[in-house]
């Protein structure tokens, strides 16, 4: 045997090592490929699960908001906090229907009692209406209103204030066309803040606080409810502090609300030129920082849900009163016409006389 020759013969050895060497180049993009295939599968099974989720986060919402409202009628203002089981929750917060093994609440928390009412598009030509009582019924001694523009274009019209507090240049209420030019300016908040307490007419006439708060440059957003509160000065123009030392761009605090038997008022706002978001709370100063809280205008509802093991978690402010929620109408005026009405009429047993003719029965 010729054993030199059986040392030097390797054929096929190359042949093996490229087999080698392409199986497992073939194995790892197989592998690769299974690892992104399980991949998406996660990832689509976990999309799925997060909308079934968020959809059982909405259902603890609106559950918890019917109840929230039936709270309102019977006139329970307490707080509601629960986890776990919630068949036999009180006022029915959720019901079998809703609740399964699969996803489901978790958590539901509702706080009735908030430091600050948030309003988002308070409009031009309709006005949003809050009930302010704080909560215990305690009296009130200050209100902060803070406003902006709803898109946050926050430019303020070059107006400024002496040191009495009075505009002493521009026009508060010039043409739209020109209140926005160059830019987008905060707009006006026309305020209506009635008591509500022993209402009779002269409390309406003589209580009712009417104003127009305009952005200013330097001034101080500082008035007393007494100043706005007569029938001489009902529509008072007010100087806000624009600075952003608020909850938004500008605010206006009125000072003077504690007056003995009133506890509860009405605040009735629109926004002028520009919509607006706005914020009203209890305060001494403008940051709405004080240890206090408003009760019977909004809600917040806190809900955890789960699918599977994917969690969501959902908040969200509701108006809890009749007139904000828009449950019911509140005209915007007292009377609204489209034809001359005569406002002084002479009423006698046979006639009526409206000073634009005689009419008889």
């Amino acid at each position: 045997m010729n054993i030199k020759q059986l040392k030097n013969n390797e054929q096929g050895l190359v042949a093996i090592v490229v087999t080698l060497i392409i199986m497992l180049v073939l194995t790892l993009i197989v592998t690769g490929f299974a690892q992104l295939a399980r991949r998406e599968q996660r990832e689509a099974l976990d999309r799925q699960l997060a909308s079934q989720a968020l959809y059982a986060a909405e259902s603890g919402v609106n559950a918890a908001e019917a109840a929230v409202n039936q709270d309102q009628i019977d006139g329970n203002t307490d707080n509601y906090s629960k986890c776990g089981d919630f068949e036999n929750s009180p006022n029915g917060v959720l019901s079998k229907d809703i609740v399964n093994e699969n996803e489901r609440p978790t958590c539901i928390l509702v706080k009735k009692d908030v430091p600050e009412l948030k309003y988002q598009n308070v409009q031009t030509n309709k006005s949003t209406i809050a009930p302010i009582t704080q909560k215990d019924k305690g009296p009130i001694e200050n209100l902060t209103i803070s406003w902006q523009n709803a898109d946050g274009a926050n430019q303020i019209l070059n107006q400024t204030v002496n040191g009495a507090g009075n505009i002493v240049t521009g026009n508060p209420f010039t043409p739209a066309g020109d209140w926005n030019t160059p830019n987008q300016h905060v707009g006006v908040m026309r305020i209506d803040l009635v008591p509500v307490n022993n209402l009779t007419p002269s409390v309406l006439r003589e209580g009712m606080f009417t104003a127009f708060l305009i952005p200013t440059i330097n001034g101080t957003g500082v008035i007393g409810y007494s100043a706005g509160a007569t029938t001489a000065n009902q529509g008072i123009k007010v100087a806000a502090k624009c600075n952003g030392a608020s909850r938004k761009k500008c605010a206006v605090r009125i000072e003077g609300l504690k007056i003995p038997g009133q506890t509860t008022y009405y605040l009735r706002m629109k926004s002028i030129y520009n919509v607006s978001d706005v914020v009203v709370c209890p305060s001494q100063g403008f940051g709405c920082d004080e240890d206090a809280s408003l009760v019977g205008a909004q809600a917040e509802i806190d809900v955890t849900a789960k699918a599977a093991d994917v969690l969501k978690r959902v908040q969200v402010r509701i108006n809890t009163d009749l007139n904000a929620s828009g449950t019911t109408t509140i005209p915007e005026y007292t009377l609204d016409s489209a034809e001359s009405i005569c406002k002084l009429l002479d009423v006698t047993p046979t006639t009526t006389t409206d000073y634009c003719g005689t009419v008889t029965p």
